[in-house]
């Protein structure tokens, strides 16, 4: 059976564009016609559903989830100088007027069934493209109890309101990476933020719990979520077996991850969220080596449930996805939060398209892939190129539904030029 049940929308001359390596030559009339033709709006959530946005902005990286019930989950905000990477920057948008912390927040209070108040806050790692930090903000918050950089989620906070924080260290904050410049920077200035909001709204801080299902859970009326669930399945170098053990991935020597900035990112965070036959990862920036000098997604792999939709670790850059990982998840569709021209790479789009690590079909969807990358990819022939979704071409949020039950769900790329949450392509898949 075809997997691709509809599609709608913004081919335009993507056919011709990836068919023999050749530009495909625009045809007035039909862009005339495209431009007069009436192009939806996402419809706002209903009861029953599970939707994931991928909010792009071309600065870092950031996911708001809605359960079936209508508890919500911010997970990751960014702030980080993705702006004044030059040629390696991507489209920021809608422009950069605002700061991404409320460019997200906006986005936020558009789709929130419950507008600013949100039930969950969570960061993945202590990176500024997953929760803001020191090096791109708009001056200091001074507060009776300290001061904190607005950025990332200090700039959403200003808009939003979260019930409870899921954070890898707290509210001990005593992790051995908190003396680090970089993830430090992130992780004190969230420290700060915390405090704040718990003075403010009464903000409840958890450290992440390592194997649980009742953690992260519906929190408005859970009746409604029959099949729902959420599982907490990597964090802090370890992850969580199905038979309720747990793999050390650095066998307690984390010596090599002092000093090193990108050694936060297999400190990540990860979930899988169920909703009946559908399940969705996301693991944070999880890549990079353990102490024995192997891949952390190789030596987790074997671990990994199969699951419909997947998240590309570390924006789908730096050599990761083995095989293994590749084979574990087997997803429909991968999707990747993209602010850099290195996102996501040539092996890292080779390696999701092989088919003889699972077969099928799958999309690759990155928030963004600029005219710059594919005509790189033209150049040389890339096999995977076909399989990118053309709305990507532009950038977009990226939103799937899935609706009670899990055995379809619509994956829907929105124009993220405005605030319009305009439609440009939809997909209808079975899970």
């Amino acid at each position: 059976m075809n997997d691709f049940l509809t599609r709608r929308g913004f081919l335009g001359g993507a056919a011709a564009l990836m068919a023999g390596g050749a530009f495909a030559r625009e045809n007035p009339d039909a862009k005339a016609q495209e431009a007069e033709a009436p192009k939806p709006a996402l419809p706002k959530w209903k009861p029953g559903e599970f939707q994931i946005h991928f909010i792009y902005t071309g600065v870092g990286e950031s996911q708001f989830l809605i359960f079936p019930d209508g508890t919500t989950m911010l997970l990751d905000c960014p702030g980080n100088p993705a702006v004044n990477l030059g040629r390696n920057s991507v489209p920021i948008l809608p422009s950069a007027k605002l700061h991404a912390g409320e460019w997200v927040a906006r986005y936020v209070k558009r789709v929130n069934p419950y507008n600013a108040d949100v039930d969950y806050m969570a960061i993945s790692h202590f990176h500024q493209d997953h929760g803001g930090g020191v090096s791109y903000h708009k001056g200091v918050m001074k507060w009776k109890g300290g001061e904190y950089y607005r950025s990332g989620f200090a700039l959403a906070a200003e808009q939003l309101k979260f019930r409870k924080a899921i954070d890898r260290t707290g509210p001990t904050f005593d992790d051995f990476m908190k003396d680090w410049s970089a993830p430090g920077a992130t992780m004190k200035n969230l420290e700060q933020l915390y405090r704040h909001l718990m003075d403010r709204d009464g903000l409840v801080l958890e450290k992440f719990r390592l194997g649980a299902t009742d953690q992260v859970v519906p929190l408005h009326d859970a009746s409604a979520c029959a099949g729902f669930s959420v599982f907490n399945i990597l964090g802090n170098g370890m992850v969580a077996k199905p038979d309720g053990g747990t793999v050390d991935l650095f066998n307690g020597n984390y010596d090599n991850l002092k000093g090193l900035q990108h050694f936060e990112n297999p400190l990540s965070v990860g979930y899988i969220f169920r909703y009946g036959a559908f399940s969705y990862g996301t693991f944070g920036d999880f890549n990079h080596r353990a102490s024995d000098g192997k891949l952390v997604e190789k030596k987790a792999g074997p671990l990994m449930p199969h699951v419909t939709v997947a998240k590309m670790n570390h924006h789908g850059c730096g050599g990761t996805h083995p095989r293994v990982w590749v084979e574990a998840l087997s997803p429909k569709a991968w999707i990747g939060a993209v602010w850099h021209q290195g996102h996501v790479d040539p092996y890292t789009f080779a390696k999701m398209t092989d088919e003889t690590c699972y077969k099928g079909e799958r999309l690759l969807c990155p928030t963004v892939f600029p005219a710059e990358r594919r005509i790189a990819a033209i150049l040389t022939n890339e096999p995977w190129l076909p399989r990118v979704v053309p709305a990507s071409f532009r950038g977009g949020h990226v939103v799937v539904t899935v609706p009670p039950g899990g055995k379809t769900f619509t994956l829907r790329y929105l124009d993220a030029g405005d605030e319009k949450m305009t439609i440009v392509d939809e997909r209808v898949l079975t899970a």
